[in-house]
């Protein structure tokens, strides 16, 4: 025990047990930006929901166009079966939407006559062009009809042909003509009928080809006056789109009349 200088015991001292004291940090916040003010706000809200709707208009719009136009073309139930090019092929328009500008080509791809006639075949197709006006409009559930002139003229002596239809049209905002095609074969049967099938494996005018040989033949059944200039043009646009999957075109300069020739 440690007495003082006046006898009295010492108390020992106690360790200091705290923590030393850690300075105090004090933080900077970052400068913070003011509010925008009201109508900054609204015109940003507005500008978003103007973005937003006008997105939804150009979908809307791209999925119309991009709908596949519904058509059918098929021989009529009318036809005369001893005769396969008597009555004309039937173009329905099974909507959605009316189309414009209607013309067609008819093509014939094969054909076999009855002994003992017989006439040339090899890679080449026969495309009857009419000169006739194009339908302005075929709307939703409207038929129009097509016919083949010249091959028309050997139909008492078909025993076999092979045929297709194409038809060009335009398409509310859509700029450029479209076209669908359409293949065909018949046969004659042992009572002389003929008899129309969907379908042919021979290669239609648009389909890729080696130098398929096209001729063009502008006809002009019912003999009324037509504009060179649009037949001309006709000619051009469907020897360009043959061109593009390689076929060669050979254009006829006749322009046959009704149907009262026999070969």
């Amino acid at each position: 025990m440690i007495l003082d200088q006046f006898g009295r015991p010492i108390p020992p001292s106690t360790p200091n047990t705290s923590e030393p004291s850690t300075p105090e940090f004090v933080l900077i916040s970052e400068k913070r930006q003011p509010p925008p003010e009201p109508n900054t706000r609204k015109i940003r809200r507005i500008t978003w929901r103007v973005i937003e709707v006008a997105g939804i208009l150009i979908g809307l719009l791209w999925a119309i166009v991009q709908f596949r136009q519904e058509m059918v073309v098929e021989p009529s139930v009318e036809y005369d079966p001893s005769d396969p090019f008597s009555q004309r092929f039937s173009i329905v328009n099974n909507g959605p939407f009316a189309i414009h500008d209607v013309h067609y080509a008819c093509a014939v791809t094969y054909m076999k006559l009855i002994p003992p006639l017989n006439i040339p075949t090899g890679r080449w197709t026969s495309v009857m062009l009419p000169v006739a006006p194009h339908l302005p409009i075929l709307g939703w559930k409207d038929k129009a009809s097509t016919d083949c002139d010249f091959i028309a003229r050997f139909a008492p002596s078909l025993s076999i042909i092979h045929a297709e239809i194409v038809v060009f049209y335009h398409r509310s905002l859509w700029p450029e003509e479209q076209h669908r095609s359409w293949k065909f074969s018949a046969k004659r049967d042992s009572d002389g009928k003929f008899l129309w099938d969907f379908g042919s494996n021979d290669l239609g005018i648009f389909d890729e080809s080696n130098q398929n040989i096209i001729i063009v033949i502008p006809f002009n059944g019912e003999c009324a006056p037509f504009d060179v200039e649009g037949v001309w043009d006709d000619i051009k646009r469907l020897g360009m789109l043959a061109h593009k999957t390689g076929h060669k075109s050979v254009i006829s300069t006749m322009i046959s009349c009704g149907l009262t020739t026999k070969p």
